[in-house]
């Protein structure tokens, strides 16, 4: 039995739980905004999705483990008798399902006001949130400190968004779509995300037990 406890840990981000959901209230009113006629504009929808509600995947995570570093809780966490597996992957996992779920209004009101499809929608985005919240919690083991992992999840957002993923030599993971994609554009990228996702949970709890 996964011995987590997920309602400790909401209640250990006080406030800070609840941003993410206020950024969702006011990207569905600015949705809202931007349907005439039963037609949502998707051409500032869904970059409006991609380039806010996606890197906010990474706020819980941040928030889950800044008692580890911040106040000092660090020792006394990795004394419980919890596994690496429990530590990481588990709540990462279970954060970043809560988060999906979450959004799923969101994606269904891009769905239901545009010729989008839900399951392709979803195809693209919820690798993407593992990839901010296994990198988020990727750079809380390296660094200590949420300023600094903050930093870098903004940096890399912002240059995503300038640059529109053509200048620096790293992974993009944005698709800086104002159309519509198929599976076949979403596909490959998504299971590279997925897959790095993967990599940054386990080089982040490798990191975190030997701090």
């Amino acid at each position: 039995m996964v011995r987590v406890h997920v309602f400790f840990d909401i209640k250990r981000m006080r406030v800070m739980f609840w941003m993410p959901i206020l950024v969702m209230v006011l990207c569905l009113l600015y949705f809202m905004y931007l349907t005439s006629h039963q037609t949502l504009d998707i051409i500032l929808a869904l970059p409006t999705f991609e380039f806010l509600i996606v890197p906010f995947s990474s706020w819980w995570i941040l928030y889950l483990f800044y008692d580890y570093y911040e106040e000092n809780a660090l020792e006394v966490l990795l004394s419980y008798p919890i596994t690496e597996y429990e530590h990481g992957f588990f709540r990462i996992s279970f954060f970043t399902a809560l988060y999906t779920i979450a959004t799923l209004s969101l994606i269904g009101y891009i769905a239901a006001f545009s010729e989008a499809k839900f399951t392709l929608l979803l195809l693209q985005y919820v690798p993407q949130y593992v990839f901010f919240a296994s990198l988020s919690f990727l750079c809380m083991a390296l660094f200590r400190n949420i300023g600094v992992a903050l930093t870098v999840i903004a940096f890399y957002t912002a240059t995503e968004f300038l640059t529109a993923g053509q200048l620096l030599p790293w992974f993009h993971v944005f698709y800086h779509n104002q159309s519509l994609l198929d599976v076949h554009q979403i596909a490959s990228k998504s299971v590279l995300s997925l897959a790095l996702g993967l990599l940054f949970i386990k080089l982040g709890g490798y990191f975190l037990k030997r701090i």
